[in-house]
């Protein structure tokens, strides 16, 4: 299921209203407040001000440091879903159950 849009999520509309039913609540649609501004959240990046930190940590391990970046928080699912499958499998882990919280 594509995630909803920011704007879907706003407008309470029919796939909400089937969201909600499907939980049994008293009511049928919400009514969130309405955003003064849109704002980065984590999934959105990280603050430039830990960049330094992050390339010290990196150069005193010896780790190669890489930027990922995408449009939308959520095209690097598949890769993060892929990436754990793999992590999993590499521990001796099923690669077939993933819990995703956000």
């Amino acid at each position: 299921m594509a995630p909803v849009t920011e704007e879907k999520y706003h407008s309470s509309g029919e796939r909400i209203a089937r969201y909600l039913r499907a939980q049994e609540p008293p009511y049928d649609h919400w009514e969130p407040p309405e955003p003064n501004a849109r704002r980065p959240e984590a999934e959105w990046g990280f603050d430039p001000a830990l960049a330094p930190d992050i390339r010290r940590a990196a150069d005193a391990n010896g780790y190669a440091l890489r930027r990922l970046t995408v449009h939308e928080p959520q095209d690097l699912s598949p890769f993060v879903a892929d990436f754990h499958r793999w992590w999993y499998r590499r521990r001796g882990l099923t690669g077939a159950r993933l819990l995703a919280e956000s």
